[in-house]
C-alpha cells in the first residue's frame, strides 16, 4: 500500500513549485526590464506610482 503523501511526491511537489516561482521570478523581472527600457523616465515614474498603488489596494481589499 503506497503513502498518500510519500516523502518523494512531496520533494517533487515542493520541487515544481520552487521551479515555477522563479521562472515568475525571471519572467517579471524580464518583464520589468523592458517596461523601463521603453518608457521615458516621467511615464515609467507614473507606472510605478501605478503598480504600487494597486499592491497597497489589493492588500486592503484582501482585509475584507
Amino acid at each position: 500500500m503506497t503513502q498518500r503523501y510519500g516523502s518523494e511526491r512531496i520533494k517533487r511537489g515542493l520541487t515544481h513549485f520552487m521551479l515555477g516561482k522563479g521562472v515568475s521570478a525571471v519572467a517579471g523581472l524580464g518583464a520589468t526590464l523592458l517596461v523601463i527600457r521603453a518608457l521615458p523616465i516621467e511615464s515609467y515614474a507614473a507606472y510605478s506610482v501605478l503598480i504600487a498603488l494597486v499592491d497597497v489596494l489589493e492588500t486592503v481589499a484582501g482585509l475584507g
